[in-house]
Protein backbone atom coordinates (compact mmCIF):
# COMPACT_ATOMS: atom_id res chain seq x y z
CA UNK A 1 0.00 0.00 0.00
CA UNK A 2 1.50 3.65 -0.74
CA UNK A 3 1.59 5.90 1.77
CA UNK A 4 -0.67 9.22 2.42
CA UNK A 5 1.16 12.18 1.14
CA UNK A 6 0.68 14.89 3.74
CA UNK A 7 -1.18 17.73 2.87
CA UNK A 8 1.93 19.80 2.45
CA UNK A 9 3.48 17.31 -0.60
CA UNK A 10 0.13 17.52 -2.20
CA UNK A 11 0.03 21.26 -2.52
CA UNK A 12 3.76 21.63 -3.38
CA UNK A 13 3.07 18.36 -6.31
CA UNK A 14 -0.59 20.56 -7.92
CA UNK A 15 1.67 23.46 -8.88
CA UNK A 16 4.05 21.58 -11.32
CA UNK A 17 0.96 19.90 -12.91
CA UNK A 18 -1.66 20.87 -15.83
CA UNK A 19 -4.39 22.39 -15.11
CA UNK A 20 -5.85 19.37 -16.47
CA UNK A 21 -4.24 16.76 -14.42
CA UNK A 22 -5.45 19.22 -11.41
CA UNK A 23 -7.69 17.28 -8.54
CA UNK A 24 -10.87 19.09 -7.51
CA UNK A 25 -9.14 19.79 -4.19
CA UNK A 26 -6.09 20.81 -5.55
CA UNK A 27 -8.25 23.38 -7.57
CA UNK A 28 -9.29 24.85 -4.76
CA UNK A 29 -6.66 25.69 -3.09
CA UNK A 30 -5.27 27.54 -6.75
CA UNK A 31 -8.49 29.61 -5.90
CA UNK A 32 -8.00 30.37 -2.41
CA UNK A 33 -4.46 31.52 -3.14
CA UNK A 34 -5.85 33.97 -5.96
CA UNK A 35 -8.46 35.75 -3.74
CA UNK A 36 -7.96 39.60 -2.85
CA UNK A 37 -5.80 40.07 0.20
CA UNK A 38 -8.91 41.29 2.31
CA UNK A 39 -10.75 37.76 1.29
CA UNK A 40 -7.50 35.94 2.03
CA UNK A 41 -7.75 37.24 5.58
CA UNK A 42 -11.16 36.79 6.19
CA UNK A 43 -10.59 32.98 4.65
CA UNK A 44 -8.00 32.54 6.86
CA UNK A 45 -9.93 33.75 10.34
CA UNK A 46 -12.94 31.37 9.15
CA UNK A 47 -10.46 28.14 9.27
CA UNK A 48 -8.81 29.32 12.42
CA UNK A 49 -11.96 29.79 14.02
CA UNK A 50 -12.74 26.13 12.77
CA UNK A 51 -9.48 24.69 14.60
CA UNK A 52 -7.22 24.75 11.79
CA UNK A 53 -3.33 25.94 13.56
CA UNK A 54 -1.94 28.59 11.83
CA UNK A 55 0.55 26.27 9.88
CA UNK A 56 -2.22 24.47 8.66
CA UNK A 57 -3.56 27.75 6.97
CA UNK A 58 0.00 28.73 6.05
CA UNK A 59 0.19 25.20 4.47
CA UNK A 60 -3.03 26.21 2.60
CA UNK A 61 -2.37 29.48 1.13
CA UNK A 62 1.39 28.88 0.40
CA UNK A 63 2.94 31.19 2.93
CA UNK A 64 4.55 31.66 6.35
CA UNK A 65 2.33 30.90 9.56
CA UNK A 66 4.10 34.49 10.70
CA UNK A 67 2.18 35.62 7.53
CA UNK A 68 -0.93 33.99 8.64
CA UNK A 69 -0.79 35.69 12.53
CA UNK A 70 -0.74 39.20 10.34
CA UNK A 71 -3.15 38.45 8.10
CA UNK A 72 -5.38 37.64 11.36
CA UNK A 73 -4.22 40.65 12.94
CA UNK A 74 -5.08 42.68 9.63
CA UNK A 75 -8.70 41.00 9.41
CA UNK A 76 -8.88 42.56 13.05
CA UNK A 77 -8.01 45.94 12.52
CA UNK A 78 -10.48 45.99 9.01
CA UNK A 79 -13.41 44.67 11.46
CA UNK A 80 -13.06 47.34 13.42
CA UNK A 81 -12.88 50.10 11.35
CA UNK A 82 -16.44 48.25 9.56
CA UNK A 83 -17.53 48.59 13.37
CA UNK A 84 -16.45 52.15 13.78
CA UNK A 85 -18.58 53.12 10.01
CA UNK A 86 -21.73 51.05 10.76
CA UNK A 87 -24.69 52.39 12.53
CA UNK A 88 -24.75 51.59 15.91
CA UNK A 89 -28.91 50.25 15.29
CA UNK A 90 -27.44 48.06 12.90
CA UNK A 91 -24.84 46.23 14.96
CA UNK A 92 -27.64 45.82 17.56
CA UNK A 93 -30.17 44.66 15.20
CA UNK A 94 -27.44 42.25 13.52
CA UNK A 95 -26.43 40.84 17.16
CA UNK A 96 -30.48 40.51 18.54
CA UNK A 97 -30.53 38.55 15.09
CA UNK A 98 -28.00 36.29 15.44
CA UNK A 99 -28.41 35.34 19.06
CA UNK A 100 -32.21 34.41 18.07
CA UNK A 101 -30.85 32.27 15.55
CA UNK A 102 -28.58 30.73 18.20
CA UNK A 103 -31.30 29.97 19.87
CA UNK A 104 -33.75 28.50 17.23
CA UNK A 105 -30.63 26.24 16.47
CA UNK A 106 -30.78 24.65 19.95
CA UNK A 107 -34.32 24.21 20.43
CA UNK A 108 -34.84 22.44 16.81
CA UNK A 109 -31.62 20.00 18.07
CA UNK A 110 -33.12 20.29 21.51
CA UNK A 111 -36.42 18.74 19.99
CA UNK A 112 -34.36 15.94 18.36
CA UNK A 113 -33.19 14.25 21.29
CA UNK A 114 -35.91 11.77 23.17
CA UNK A 115 -36.07 12.96 26.92
CA UNK A 116 -37.32 9.48 28.02
CA UNK A 117 -33.94 7.89 29.23
CA UNK A 118 -35.37 5.58 31.82
CA UNK A 119 -37.28 2.03 31.39
CA UNK A 120 -38.89 0.15 33.79
CA UNK A 121 -40.15 -3.04 33.26
CA UNK A 122 -43.57 -4.87 34.29
CA UNK A 123 -41.86 -6.07 37.67
CA UNK A 124 -40.53 -2.44 38.44
CA UNK A 125 -36.75 -2.62 36.89
CA UNK A 126 -35.15 0.92 36.39
CA UNK A 127 -32.83 0.38 33.63
CA UNK A 128 -31.77 3.14 31.48
CA UNK A 129 -32.37 3.05 27.64
CA UNK A 130 -29.59 2.32 25.11
CA UNK A 131 -29.90 6.50 24.12
CA UNK A 132 -29.80 7.45 27.89
CA UNK A 133 -27.43 10.29 26.90
CA UNK A 134 -29.69 11.77 24.78
CA UNK A 135 -31.44 13.78 28.12
CA UNK A 136 -28.13 15.30 28.73
CA UNK A 137 -27.34 16.43 25.63
CA UNK A 138 -31.29 17.73 25.26
CA UNK A 139 -31.04 19.59 28.37
CA UNK A 140 -27.30 21.19 27.21
CA UNK A 141 -29.34 22.63 23.87
CA UNK A 142 -31.99 23.83 26.34
CA UNK A 143 -29.69 25.94 28.42
CA UNK A 144 -28.02 27.18 25.61
CA UNK A 145 -31.20 28.47 23.78
CA UNK A 146 -32.44 29.83 27.29
CA UNK A 147 -28.96 31.47 27.59
CA UNK A 148 -28.85 32.58 24.14
CA UNK A 149 -32.80 33.95 25.05
CA UNK A 150 -30.94 35.76 28.05
CA UNK A 151 -28.42 37.78 25.90
CA UNK A 152 -30.70 38.61 23.50
CA UNK A 153 -33.09 40.27 26.48
CA UNK A 154 -30.24 41.75 28.73
CA UNK A 155 -28.70 43.58 25.31
CA UNK A 156 -31.93 44.67 24.28
CA UNK A 157 -32.34 46.43 27.87
CA UNK A 158 -29.32 47.74 27.89
CA UNK A 159 -29.13 49.50 24.64
CA UNK A 160 -32.72 50.88 25.33
CA UNK A 161 -34.68 48.47 22.32
CA UNK A 162 -36.23 47.32 26.03
CA UNK A 163 -37.67 49.89 28.70
CA UNK A 164 -36.89 49.11 31.84
CA UNK A 165 -39.22 50.86 33.52
CA UNK A 166 -42.53 48.32 34.54
CA UNK A 167 -44.78 51.22 33.60
CA UNK A 168 -43.30 51.85 30.30
CA UNK A 169 -42.83 48.16 29.40
CA UNK A 170 -46.53 47.88 30.50
CA UNK A 171 -47.40 50.40 27.55
CA UNK A 172 -45.21 49.51 25.24
CA UNK A 173 -46.63 45.96 25.40
CA UNK A 174 -50.09 46.86 25.72
CA UNK A 175 -49.96 49.54 22.50
CA UNK A 176 -50.60 46.92 20.13
CA UNK A 177 -53.50 44.97 21.88
CA UNK A 178 -55.22 48.75 23.12
CA UNK A 179 -55.40 49.64 19.51
CA UNK A 180 -57.48 46.09 18.87
CA UNK A 181 -59.85 46.99 21.55
CA UNK A 182 -60.44 50.38 20.39
CA UNK A 183 -61.23 49.48 16.78
CA UNK A 184 -63.81 46.86 18.37
CA UNK A 185 -65.36 49.51 20.63
CA UNK A 186 -64.92 46.63 23.45
CA UNK A 187 -63.00 48.40 25.81
CA UNK A 188 -64.03 49.22 29.49
CA UNK A 189 -62.81 50.54 32.94
CA UNK A 190 -60.46 47.70 35.09
CA UNK A 191 -60.46 46.69 38.27
CA UNK A 192 -56.72 46.08 39.41
CA UNK A 193 -57.10 42.87 39.34
CA UNK A 194 -57.77 42.66 35.74
CA UNK A 195 -55.12 45.21 35.02
CA UNK A 196 -52.32 43.03 37.36
CA UNK A 197 -53.45 39.66 35.25
CA UNK A 198 -53.38 41.75 31.89
CA UNK A 199 -49.67 43.14 32.98
CA UNK A 200 -48.54 39.54 33.98
CA UNK A 201 -49.60 38.30 30.25
CA UNK A 202 -48.06 40.76 28.51
CA UNK A 203 -44.26 40.22 30.58
CA UNK A 204 -44.64 36.58 29.17
CA UNK A 205 -45.32 38.13 26.10
CA UNK A 206 -42.43 40.23 26.06
CA UNK A 207 -39.78 37.24 25.21
CA UNK A 208 -41.04 37.09 21.89
CA UNK A 209 -40.24 40.92 20.87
Amino acid sequence: MSEIKSLAEMVHEFGEKSEEEKTPEEKKIESIRLLPDDEKYARAFDMRMQGLTAMNIATVFGVSPQTITSWLSKHAQNYRMHLEQEPAANIVAESILFLRKIEEVCLYEASQFDSDSIVVDSIGIVTRNKNYKSADLKMKYLLAGLKSREMMLNLMIKTGVLPTEPERMYHLLSDSKKAVLEDSGSHKSRSKEEIAENVLKLLEKSTTL
